[in-house]
C-alpha cells in the first residue's frame, strides 16, 4: 500500500492525512466520517471508491473504529481498508454482462413473439387456402345441378310451345270437324 501511496518508505507515511494522499472529495468523506466515530465512539463499516491522486479508481472495504486509552477515553481512531477492487471490477463486469444477457432475451422474445405472430397468419392463409377450396367444391356441386336445370328449362320450354301448338292444331282440326260432320260423336 506504501508503494500505491506513491512512497518508498512508512516514515514518508506517518504524519500524514488523507488529504495527502486521495483526492479531495475522498479524503473529506473519510475526515467526516472520523469526526462522526470521535463524536459517537461508533465503528464503521462501509464499501467505498478510494482513488488517490492519480484518480485511478480504487474501492475498499474499510472498517474504522475509535482509539480508546487505557481509561476508556476516546483518543483517535484507527481503520483498516481492505482492497476489494477486483471485486468491483468482477462485479461491474457481471453487471454489464447481465445486462447485456437481458437485451439479448428481450430481443429473443421480440423475435419469438415476431415468428408467433407470423405463424399465426400463415396458418390462417393456409385456412382460407382449404375454405376457399371447399366453397369452390360445393359452388360446383351447387352449379351442375343448377346448369343441368338450367339446361333442360329451355328443352322443356321449347317442346311445351311445341306440344301447345300441336294442341291448338288439334283443336283447330276438331272444330273444323264438328263443322263438317254435325252428327258425330263429340270429339
Amino acid at each position: 500500500l506504501i508503494h500505491e501511496l506513491g512512497c518508498a518508505s512508512k516514515e514518508e507515511v506517518v504524519g500524514k492525512t488523507d488529504f495527502d494522499f486521495f483526492d479531495l472529495e475522498h479524503a473529506q468523506q473519510a475526515f467526516n466520517d472520523e469526526k462522526e466515530i470521535l463524536q459517537s465512539g461508533e465503528t464503521l463499516i462501509k464499501e467505498e471508491c478510494t482513488p488517490l491522486k492519480d484518480k485511478v479508481e480504487r474501492w475498499g472495504q474499510t472498517i474504522k473504529a475509535p482509539l480508546r486509552n487505557l481509561k476508556g477515553e476516546i483518543v483517535g481512531t484507527y481503520g483498516i481498508t481492505r482492497d476489494i477492487t477486483a471485486i468491483k471490477q468482477a462485479e461491474r463486469k457481471v453487471t454489464e454482462a447481465n445486462r447485456a444477457l437481458s437485451e439479448k432475451n428481450t430481443k429473443l422474445q421480440e423475435t419469438l413473439d415476431e415468428l408467433k405472430r407470423t405463424q399465426n397468419q400463415l396458418l390462417f392463409s393456409e385456412k382460407m387456402a382449404a375454405l376457399g377450396n371447399l366453397i369452390g367444391g360445393i359452388a360446383h356441386e351447387i352449379n351442375t345441378p343448377t346448369q343441368y336445370v338450367s339446361d333442360n328449362v329451355g328443352f322443356v320450354k321449347s317442346a311445351t310451345i311445341s306440344l301447345l301448338t300441336l294442341v291448338d292444331a288439334a283443336l283447330t282440326l276438331s272444330a273444323a270437324a264438328r263443322e263438317h260432320m254435325p252428327d258425330s260423336p263429340a270429339l
